[in-house]
């Protein structure tokens, strides 16, 4: 299987708060984002890391998290992430090799892979995904008119690398349950202010 994952943070305090996680210390964050994983992707799986592994620590903390991460694992630089230590994970064997922009073939589909989002890329015309980190739960303005974009931050992800089918799969249930708020919310205004739905609806 592929599996894909992006800003998981590590040793940064801060990201609890900032991006709203659902954890209450650092350490419980780790803990959880380790077991996650490794409850989902074995030795023999793939996972492309979209970027900012860590914050702002000793990398030997960094190497340790690292380590205990199952799966053939490629990483995509994000802006945290230092070219040195990307490269000893390399010789180490612990990443098979890192990149800035990345294009792979995953069942057929081609995904093109880069830590920040792109406002166009190879083939998006044609059919191709395009997935990015760097934004946590922000949203990438247009992102409706570019169906084929997708966010693979782990807040977004539910804190668990996913395969590409899955990512689809519920960023299509999120917008449709939008959706039908939405129409709920248009038929009450409608009601409450008596005017023809027609007029609210865009």
């Amino acid at each position: 299987m592929i599996y894909y994952i992006s800003d998981t943070h590590f040793y940064h305090k801060n990201i609890i708060k900032l991006s709203n996680r659902p954890f209450s210390t650092l350490e419980e964050m780790h803990d959880i984002l380790i077991e996650n994983w490794n409850n989902i992707v074995t030795n023999e799986d793939t996972v492309y890391f979209l970027g900012d592994f860590s914050f702002k620590t000793n990398q030997n903390k960094a190497t340790q998290i690292l380590k205990q991460l199952n799966g053939i694992k490629y990483f995509i630089k994000g802006n945290h992430d230092k070219p040195q230590w990307l490269n000893r994970m390399k010789e180490q064997g612990l990443i098979e090799d890192w990149y800035n922009l990345l294009e792979i073939k995953d069942n057929g589909r081609d995904v093109i892979l880069c830590h920040y989002p792109l406002h166009s890329w190879n083939k998006m015309y044609r059919g191709s995904y395009h997935l990015y980190g760097h934004v946590h739960k922000n949203t990438v303005n247009n992102e409706k008119f570019q169906k084929n974009r997708f966010n693979a931050c782990c807040e977004i992800l539910g804190y668990v690398p996913k395969t590409l089918d899955q990512i689809i799969e519920e960023r299509d249930s999120r917008e449709q349950a939008l959706e039908e708020i939405l129409k709920i919310l248009l038929r009450e205004t409608a009601r409450q202010f008596n005017v023809p739905l027609s007029l609210l609806q865009f």
